[in-house]
């Protein structure tokens, strides 16, 4: 599934993807219900419901991009002519190398990137989506790395903030509540040195970071620190700041007990930051989460 989406957002003249293995047979675990109903007695070959199941849904997904009347010269599909009338939040993502993309070869395979490819799709420009990320920059330093400066030009509308592994740190770590202060401090300094489209403070996104498995090293982030605390820690801070929001990469990512396997597809070699697999679970997670909170704004998507 990952790897058919991710084709479907990186190689030209592909528009998009249908999933036929989530939203018609509800994934994995598959239903033993389901597997009797739809499909033959190899478990392999969809039936005859099966495939009404599987032409129903090419149907609706098609008539679902295709304009009622295209233009010969425009395409076809909604999410490759992003129309500037539409109403648009800027989301702007805030973090530190985890949420940047630090090691990845190529800009699309970014968090940032993937979510506003996967926005795109999914909700037709209604996101604009900036990456305002540093790199071994702790909380308290945020605002005097030149990343503050383009996050205050860009105003944006909803701030998704992930932060955790550079503070763990000795050399920044003091003690949980400092932690905690520090984070409050700097999401009040967002919302009073920022004002969206609307003339109001941007609405706040906590996020809790993957885990990390492997500690100190180049990076000297304290593995023990990071993913024992910083979960229950951003939690904390939630209510503190009035976010609107929570979204959890610790579980989506498995949790601190993450089978070898995953480890495998979904991190670099470095145990600490997202492969372009894990960058695109991360996006399609924050595409669920602010399609909600767009409709507080604007009443689409």
């Amino acid at each position: 599934d990952l790897l058919i989406s991710e084709l479907a957002s990186t190689t030209e003249g592909v528009v998009g993807y249908i999933d036929l293995f989530n939203s018609v047979f509800g994934g994995i675990p598959l239903q033993e219900s389901t597997r009797q109903t739809f499909f033959d007695p190899d478990g392999v070959h969809p039936n005859r419901e099966g495939m009404k199941l599987i032409a129903r849904k090419v149907s609706e997904s098609i008539l679902g991009v295709v304009k009622e009347s295209p233009s010969p010269t425009q395409s076809p599909f909604k999410f490759l002519t992003r129309s500037e009338s539409q109403i648009s939040l800027k989301v702007a993502v805030v973090g530190d190398s985890v949420a940047s993309g630090h090691g990845l070869r190529k800009p699309y395979m970014t968090y940032s990137s993937r979510f506003q490819s996967i926005a795109d799709q999914e909700h037709y420009g209604v996101f604009k989506v900036g990456s305002f990320c540093a790199q071994n920059v702790s909380l308290a330093a945020f605002s005097e790395d030149p990343s503050w400066a383009k996050l205050v030009e860009f105003n944006p509308d909803i701030v998704v903030v992930q932060f955790g592994a550079v503070d763990t740190n000795d050399i920044y770590w003091k003690d949980d509540e400092y932690f905690l202060a520090t984070y409050s401090t700097f999401i009040e300094k967002i919302k009073t040195s920022l004002l969206g489209h609307n003339g109001k403070p941007p609405s706040i996104v906590l996020t809790i970071p993957p885990p990390i498995f492997i500690g100190g090293g180049l990076y000297s982030y304290n593995k023990t620190r990071y993913n024992n605390k910083i979960s229950s820690l951003v939690r904390s801070t939630a209510p503190r700041v009035k976010a609107l929001e929570v979204m959890d990469f610790f579980e989506l990512f498995g949790g601190e007990q993450l089978p070898g396997v995953s480890l495998q597809f979904n991190y670099q070699k470095d145990g600490i930051h997202p492969s372009r697999i894990g960058t695109r679970m991360m996006a399609i997670s924050a595409v669920d989460h602010l399609t909600n909170l767009s409709r507080k704004f604007t009443g689409q998507v």
